[in-house]
């Protein structure tokens, strides 16, 4: 037997006032010096961020290898605000501090390099004077921004950006407030400045308005200054590129790495010669551009003259011509409106004097002549468990028997998803009703359960017991296996794995689908062999890892052990039956 250390973990509690009637949420942390503490998982994830409100339920799960003595919450106080109108020295902000006021001094505000600093009605308008060369807000390398209430943030001088993104590292925007961010003559709002080149922006939520108050980006590049990767995945944004900037995107003359879209509602509107979303005007120098990548949420773009609402700027003329990656818009997304400036060809793809590369639009290539132009998804015909094919595996069955990509898709067609396709083969299952594949529960059995109350007994009957794990392996009768324990236990004699595997989800199970089971050895095994591997099975699924969490099978071996899939070991193994393992039921279609 292999000795099992226990570990415990505290999480601590912390107190953020948010929003402009400081509303208290709570973020949740593990506490500093926490043993493994890489291997624990809060969720939802914006408890570890923003925070979350009183009374929301917050898990946290472990997946290393210790066996967990205990849990245990705890409150600490909230980091004390820093006043900016108190502030007459230029200043660094700290991780954790929470930055609140109106500044009233021409000084520089920075935020330390991996530092988390919330903004809680923040007001920096800075003043156009070449005194005070630096951005309203400069990040000194990483940085996550968290908005609470309403912030304003404007560079301090022309030449640099409201907030500066450090260039090579990346700048996170995140929480439940809004931001105004605006700048002079020669700088993004968001992103980088006069030669003066800016990493990553990513932008998680929040409700954002950028406005280049020159000729450069709402969000991304400055004048002849490069820009990292632009990502946006949640939240509201609203960004205005000046002339010869893109709303979000390239500057003048500058290069641009990816722009991804995968979230959110976005409207990017294009400076004269720049796109809506993509490049900004070219002028001499050469530079490069990335991909654009659209693949959820509502977008609505608008070019400049002779600039596409998606795409790259206008061109220099034909010997300086702009370029564009490639631009993708999936099916993943509500609807994306794209509308050309004055003068333009396309409303996706180059803009004038430019090239791009291939436009695929929801699977069809070409660029877009048609302006303005929406596309929305048409939604995909339902298909279910039953039309299955090896290509569904990792994807979910629907409370209502039909399959879909993930979560996300089951609950826009308003149901739930309920179990993961871990086969097809139509051998799934001795039963002829249910063959064609299997599909594994989303979540465990909540208490570990024993295979049967007593150690030495006969619970199949002769025939039905395997001893070697070849034998094992062939066992494909799950329903049957789980039916028979289930109804042949006399007063003493319980098969709580068996049956708390019937009794998952209330017992209700999707049409077309048999109803809940505890999966045989073979099943097991034929559902670890389509993920490629155990280990691949246990990371599609979200099973657990480790020595204390090994599942049970329906599989007898003999009278004294039962098969269980040893998640540590990566294989199928044999244990006394009064063990209490995890338990993951199954369904046949």
């Amino acid at each position: 037997m292999i000795k099992t250390r226990f570990i415990s973990m505290l999480v601590l509690l912390a107190a953020v006032a948010t929003g402009a009637m400081a509303q208290t949420n709570y973020k949740v942390s593990v506490k500093e010096g926490t043993e493994d503490a890489t291997s624990w998982t809060i969720a939802p994830a914006e408890a570890t961020t923003t925070g979350v409100a009183a009374g929301t339920t917050v898990t946290a799960t472990y997946s290393g290898t210790k066996k967990v003595k205990s849990v245990k919450a705890k409150k600490k106080a909230a980091p004390a605000a820093t006043d900016l109108s108190t502030i007459n020295a230029d200043y660094t902000a700290s991780d954790g501090e929470i930055l609140t006021g109106t500044l009233a001094s021409n000084v520089k505000i920075s935020i330390a390099d991996g530092a988390t600093v919330t903004l809680n009605n923040v007001t920096i308008n800075g003043t156009n004077d070449s005194d005070y060369e630096w951005a309203g807000i400069t990040c000194l390398g990483d940085a996550t921004i968290i908005l609470s209430g309403t912030n304003t943030v404007k560079g301090f001088y022309g030449d640099y950006p409201g907030i500066q993104a450090a260039a090579g590292k990346t700048l996170i925007i995140n929480g439940t407030g809004s931001l105004t961010a605006s700048s002079y003559d020669y700088a993004a709002a968001i992103g980088g400045g006069k030669g003066v080149a800016c990493g990553n922006i990513e932008i998680q939520g929040g409700t954002i308005t950028a406005t280049s108050g020159g000729r450069y980006a709402g969000i991304g590049g400055g004048y002849n200054a490069s820009c990292g990767n632009i990502t946006i995945s949640g939240g509201t944004v609203s960004a205005t590129g000046g002339e010869y900037g893109a709303g979000i995107g390239g500057g003048y003359n500058a290069s641009w790495g990816n722009i991804t879209i995968s979230g959110g509602n976005v409207t990017a509107t294009g400076g004269n010669h720049g796109a809506g979303i993509g490049g900004g005007k070219r002028g001499t120098a050469s530079f490069s551009c990335g991909n654009i990548i659209i693949s959820g949420g509502t977008v609505n773009a608008t070019g400049g003259d002779d600039a596409p609402g998606i795409g790259g700027g206008r061109g220099n003329n034909n010997s300086y011509k702009s370029s564009c990656g490639t631009i993708t818009i999936t099916t993943g997304v509500t609807k994306v409106t794209a509308t050309m400036g004055d003068g333009a060809t396309n409303s996706i793809g180059a803009g004038k004097y430019g090239t791009c590369g291939t436009v695929t639009i929801g699977g069809n290539v070409g660029a877009i002549t048609t302006s303005p132009y929406t596309y929305t998804p048409s939604a995909p015909t339902a298909r279910t468990a039953a039309e299955a094919t090896a290509e569904d595996i990792g994807k979910l069955i629907g409370a209502d028997g039909n399959i879909y990509d993930d979560a996300a898709a089951a609950t826009a067609a308003s149901t739930t998803a309920v179990a993961m396709i871990a086969y097809v083969g139509n051998d799934a299952e001795t039963s002829t009703t249910y063959n064609h594949g299997l599909a594994l529960a989303l979540g465990d059995v909540s208490d570990t359960k024993n295979w049967c109350s007593q150690t030495e007994a006969t619970c199949l009957g002769t025939g039905h017991q395997f001893d070697s794990e070849a034998g094992a392996k062939g066992d494909m009768a799950g329903i049957d296996n789980t039916d028979y324990l289930i109804d042949h236990a006399p007063a003493g004699h319980a098969h709580d794995a068996a049956s708390a595997a019937r009794g998952y989800n209330s017992g209700t199970h999707p049409a077309g689908t048999s109803a809940w089971f505890l999966p045989s050895a073979g099943q097991w095994d034929k559902m670890a062999a389509a993920a490629g591997s155990y280990a691949s099975l246990i990371a599609n699924a979200g099973l657990q890892g480790g020595w204390d969490a090994a599942y049970w099978s329906s599989t007898e071996g003999g009278a004294d052990f039962a098969w269980f899939f040893d998640s540590s070991q990566g294989k199928l193994d044999g244990y006394s039956k009064d063990e209490e393992f995890r338990v993951r039921a199954c369904l046949a279609f």
